[in-house]
């Protein structure tokens, strides 16, 4: 009887250990899924170059519906005649991007049109400028299916300067997580196309295709000096550009809504997209949309200015301030208000946003007048200079590393029970 009795108490000792030490796995193996899932996203572009009726796809794997994507479609173009025109036909778009916008920009152009067809449907908007950048932007869903056509073209502003046209689809994707986006490039001779994408905050594709040139015999010809150059475009990345750009394109670009403008010798191939804002600390509210300057990562030869439009209801008693984001970190930048706008000084391209206190933190001091510096003190803010962390990653670490260490206790305490029964 006894023995029956120590029996039975070894056999639930042992499915109860085991019971755990399962629960200990799983659990591990799951919060290691979650830190590791913003680099589970594998966005790529199988083009090498580019031509006339070629197709362009960007593979990606991984996308988590919710995941706020950008896709940006550039092209360097030598004018024909003073016409440029940038065409992405059959787009295929395999998921819907909801609550997005296709926004379209020109720089040395003198007028611009987009035209979007999906079947029976057919959208047209027009621009004219003369100071040479043009922007439209369309505020809507971007549905899955096929665009017949999708295209931006005009008049260059200087015949005999390249230009440098853009598409860009945004919105929160919904459809399957492993899917091909893909198109087919039309009237296009010279130059180099520009593919870009942004999974939330991450720059995850940025390549450069040169053009493939048509022989005066119908055949292929000399491609753009040149192959397919990938920017560096995250940590992980190996692939580099050279630090400093050459300047090309005057010194003046604007986000696709006109509020936030970079001065100063802008670099050949920045551009600013809309993208999803990062985790912020609880004490700051996001003022406008963040912005990426990208390429990311490059270290500027001067610095640019960055002047965003003060959005409509500001009010005295708000705190204002420009950050930008570092890692999974908010830098504040020193920032000066001046009438309806705020400015500060970027070093290094990325991510960056207005931002203001909370009016509970705050207490409603006032905003810094005109010309003077916008003191963004307080709770969370590292008192202007350093940077704010966000600490969930750090977190998600700590919890992954303590349950890993009771895993480890666990089959320890199991063994050792084991042997002394």
């Amino acid at each position: 009887m006894t023995a029956g009795r120590r029996t039975g108490r070894i056999m639930v000792n042992r499915e109860t250990s085991g019971a755990a030490l399962h629960l200990l796995l799983v659990a591990s193996i799951s919060l290691s899924l979650i830190a590791t899932h913003a680099s589970a996203v594998v966005i790529e572009c199988t083009n090498e170059y580019v031509g006339e009726g070629d197709t362009i796809r960007v593979v990606y794997r991984g996308l988590p519906d919710g995941a706020h994507l950008s896709v940006l479609i550039e092209g360097e173009l030598a004018p024909e005649d003073g016409y440029y025109v940038l065409e992405a036909a059959g787009l295929f778009m395999p998921a819907s991007l909801l609550n997005g916008s296709i926004i379209a920009s020109a720089e040395n152009a003198a007028s611009a049109e987009i035209s979007i067809k999906k079947g029976s449907s057919t959208v047209s908007a027009s621009e004219e400028s003369t100071s040479g950048s043009i922007r439209i932007m369309e505020r809507r869903n971007v549905a899955t299916g096929i665009y017949e056509q999708m295209k931006i073209d005009g008049s260059a502003l200087d015949r005999d300067k390249k230009v440098l046209a853009r598409i860009q689809l945004t919105g929160e994707k919904s459809g399957p997580a492993d899917a091909e986006i893909s198109f087919v490039m039309r009237r296009i001779s010279e130059g180099t196309v520009r593919i870009v994408v942004y999974v939330d905050t991450v720059e995850s594709l940025n390549r450069i295709l040169p053009v493939q040139r048509v022989s005066p015999g119908g055949g292929p010809g000399p491609a753009s000096p040149g192959f397919a150059v990938d920017v560096a475009v995250t940590p992980q990345e190996t692939a580099t550009v050279a630090a400093t750009l050459p300047h090309s394109y005057g010194t003046l670009i604007e986000s696709p809504d006109g509020v936030l403008s970079l001065r100063g010798a802008i670099p050949a191939g920045l551009h600013i997209l809309e993208v999803k804002p990062a985790e912020m600390p609880a004490a700051w509210r996001l003022m406008t949309p963040a912005y990426a300057v990208s390429p990311e990562g490059i270290e500027l030869e001067e610095p640019l200015e960055i002047v965003i439009r003060l959005p409509e209801g500001s009010e005295e008693g708000d705190v204002l301030f420009i950050a930008q984001l570092s890692g999974h970190d908010w830098r504040i930048l020193p920032s000066r208000i001046d009438g309806d706008r705020i400015s500060a000084w970027m070093e290094r391209t990325g991510i960056c946003a207005l931002m203001g206190m909370a009016d509970a933190v705050t207490g409603g001091n006032g905003v810094a007048d005109g010309g003077t510096e916008a003191r963004p003190g307080g709770p969370g803010t590292g008192e202007g200079k350093e940077p704010v962390e966000n600490p969930i990653p750090e977190v998600v670490f700590i919890v992954t590393f303590c349950v890993a260490a009771l895993l480890v206790i666990g089959f320890a305490w199991h063994s050792w029970h084991r042997r002394r029964v």
